[in-house]
């Protein structure tokens, strides 16, 4: 990049002084910031996109994993590390697996139905995680122990008053499904 402005200053007759390099370089200062914000809102959204497509992959897991059978109260976890079944997201210790965030997910059954506890979110990816959420397939949503949220597609205005921690600690999403 420096080399190219170099030789555009040869060609119009620059004089090269220390004037036009300290504009090249806040000229560059400012490419760089730019590229820097933008960046860092890809990551964010990012973020978001991968913790929903983790979560929802491991809905889909465990329907898989217990397809004509009813869903057991503990061991869901450690049967998806088993079958290999738990996409790009980590395992510790043969029983527990990681979020986006590197917090344990908790899986339960309850018969016909099972619940995935999703710690750590932050605010704004939880707010988008819930956005996401389809309108079937999903019994209930239920965030840091407020009140279920059973009625899909979810409103902007449900998620944002849901999505109440701004802490680092993040929020717990609790999905329920069958």
């Amino acid at each position: 990049m420096f080399a190219l402005a170099k030789k555009y200053r040869k060609q119009k007759g620059g004089i090269g002084g220390a004037g036009e390099t300290m504009i090249d370089l806040t000229t560059n200062l400012i490419i760089v910031s730019i590229m820097g914000g933008i960046a860092f809102g890809v990551y964010k959204w990012a973020t978001a996109t991968s913790e929903w497509n983790a979560l929802n992959g491991l809905v889909s897991s465990v329907r898989r994993t217990y397809q004509g059978e009813t869903y057991p109260a503990t061991g869901i976890a450690a049967a998806l590390i088993t079958n290999q079944d738990i996409g790009s997201l980590r395992s510790t210790g043969g029983t527990a697996i990681l979020n986006t965030y590197g917090q344990d997910y908790t899986i339960a059954g309850a018969g016909g139905s099972f619940t995935i506890s999703d710690p750590g979110v932050l605010q704004a990816d939880c707010n988008k995680i819930l956005k996401q959420i389809p309108s079937t397939g999903y019994l209930s949503v239920t965030v840091n122990g407020g009140t279920a949220i059973t009625t899909f597609p979810i409103t902007v205005a449900e998620a944002q008053g849901a999505c109440n921690v701004a802490t680092n600690a993040g929020n717990t999403i609790l999905v329920e499904a069958q």
